[in-house]
C-alpha cells in the first residue's frame, strides 16, 4: 500500500472529516461530570485557543520579519473577529494588528467556506490544537504539509491529554495522544526536508495527582532566539 498523504488519506481521515463538519453544524456531547454536557453548533471549534499562544507566536513573527500567517485547522475563524483582551483591558483591536500582519488565511476542512486548500505558500503557518486530532497513520503527511506551505516557521499547540469532546461514535476526540518527544521527532522528520523552515510547538501535559491542571512544555529549533513564553489567560490552564 501507497504511503497515506493528501492525495491518498487513511480512510479513518476521511470519515473524521465528515464527522467535523457535522460537529461544527449540530454540536457535540462532552465527556465531563455534568450530566448532558453539550456544545452547540454555533460555539462549537470556534478558534478560541488560540489567545492563549498570540504573544508567543507574535514573537516568532517578529524574530522572521512574517507577514503573511496560514491557520491551519482554524475552526470558524470567530477569534479574528473580536478585540484582543487581557484581565488588565484592551490588548489590541484585532489579532492581525497585535502581529502585524494583515496577510491572514484561515483552512479548516470541516467548516464551509474555509475548507478549500489554500494556493500559494505563507510565511508562517499555525496549527492550534489540530493535530490532536489526526489519525496517528497521518500525522506524517499532515504535518509535512504545514511545512510545505509554510516559508519561514511553523508553530503548533499540542494537548497531551483526552478531550472533553466527544466524537459522533463515541470516541475521546483527542486521537493521537502522544508525548512531547515522539512530536518532535515527527517535526523534525518534516523540517529535514525543508531544513529553511523553523519550528515551535507548544505541549500541554496532565500533571500526575491533580485534576485537570496541565503543565506547558516548548520544543522548538529557534536555538537561542529571544522567544515570548508569556500566555494570555493563563488561568485556562486550569
Amino acid at each position: 500500500m501507497a504511503p497515506y498523504s493528501r492525495s491518498n488519506p487513511s480512510s479513518e481521515y476521511k470519515e473524521l472529516i465528515k464527522m467535523y463538519s457535522n460537529m461544527h453544524a449540530d454540536g457535540f456531547n462532552r465527556d465531563t461530570s455534568i450530566e448532558g454536557d453539550f456544545t452547540e453548533g454555533q460555539s462549537a471549534f470556534s478558534g478560541q485557543s488560540l489567545r492563549r499562544w498570540l504573544k508567543h507566536i507574535g514573537s516568532l513573527i517578529k524574530i522572521t520579519g512574517s507577514g503573511s500567517v496560514l491557520d491551519y485547522g482554524s475552526g470558524k475563524g470567530l477569534q479574528y473577529q473580536s478585540e484582543v483582551r487581557t484581565a488588565e483591558g484592551l490588548l489590541a483591536p484585532s489579532i492581525g494588528s497585535l502581529w502585524g500582519v494583515d496577510d491572514i488565511t484561515c483552512f479548516d476542512p470541516g467548516v464551509k467556506g474555509s475548507s478549500v486548500l489554500p494556493n500559494k505558500p505563507f510565511d508562517a503557518v499555525i496549527a492550534t490544537d489540530v493535530l490532536e486530532h489526526v489519525p496517528e497513520d497521518d500525522i506524517f503527511w499532515v504535518v509535512d504539509e504545514l511545512f510545505s506551505f509554510s516559508k519561514k516557521f511553523v508553530f503548533a499547540s499540542i494537548p497531551c491529554y483526552r478531550a472533553a469532546a466527544t466524537l459522533p461514535d463515541g470516541r475521546n476526540a483527542h486521537i493521537t495522544i502522544r508525548s512531547p518527544l515522539w512530536w518532535l521527532g515527527v517535526f523534525q522528520s518534516a523540517r529535514a526536508r525543508r531544513p529553511n523552515v523553523h519550528f515551535s510547538t507548544v505541549f500541554l501535559i496532565p500533571i500526575k495527582g491533580q485534576d485537570h491542571k496541565k503543565k506547558v512544555d516548548y520544543l522548538h529549533s529557534f536555538g537561542n532566539e529571544k522567544i515570548d513564553f508569556s500566555m494570555i489567560e493563563d488561568n485556562a490552564m486550569v
